[in-house]
């Protein structure tokens, strides 16, 4: 057999086996399609929609989108998770970009506690997932320039920061500052995945 010796990460080649204690066990790869879906659905909600209870006391967990398409896609992709969960979409008029958008609507306790309960710990937990979280957040939040750099803004800087560390955890290199002041008197921020993680990213 093989010798064990220990290497720096650095020198590990393809090939390789790694030995490690259960304590630092690496991320799991697992493929789970309700885990997943649940992550991509928390960083969708995070990053353009909204999860309120009333004032008469009722649920409503909320996903907005301007394209018709990507909405109806969003409702199947909800009723699959959520079997036995109600969807609809409304149409609405996005006063901040002053044009139509869809919202995709669900007003079930169950399906709003579920959603509001997905935490950066669980989701930290699995590789898969954490890439989930982040097309969530990208496709509410996200945008391509130059066909290479990722960039992803939101008023939220806890939670860019939060993304850039679970990236990086995956081999995904980015950075967070600051952009603009908007309107509104919030600080607006930016998270760039730098060009030599872009393909990493895109692929995943």
């Amino acid at each position: 057999g093989k010798d064990i010796a220990w290497k720096e990460a650095r020198t590990l080649i393809i090939g390789d086996t790694l030995f490690t204690s259960a304590a630092s066990a690496p991320l799991s790869t697992s493929i789970d399609f309700r885990d997943q879906s649940l992550c991509y659905l928390k960083g969708m909600i995070l990053g353009d929609g909204h999860q309120r209870i009333t004032s008469a006391g009722g649920y409503k967990s909320e996903f907005t989108t301007k394209y018709e398409d990507f909405a109806n896609e969003l409702k199947v992709l909800c009723e699959k998770v959520f079997p036995l969960s109600h969807w609809h979409i409304d149409k609405i008029h996005n006063k901040i970009t002053d044009c139509r958008a869809f919202m995709v609507v669900n007003t079930q306790k169950k399906v709003y506690y579920e959603l509001l309960n997905i935490d950066i710990t669980s989701i930290s937990k699995n590789t898969n997932n954490i890439f989930a979280y982040a097309a969530g957040l990208y496709d509410a939040e996200g945008h391509t320039v130059r066909k290479a750099a990722f960039h992803l803004g939101n008023t939220n800087h806890k939670m860019l920061i939060q993304l850039q560390s679970l990236l990086h955890s995956v081999g995904v290199i980015s950075n967070v500052r600051f952009e603009r002041k908007l309107p509104s008197n919030k600080d607006f921020y930016q998270l760039h995945v730098l060009c030599n993680s872009s393909k990493k990213f895109a692929q995943e």
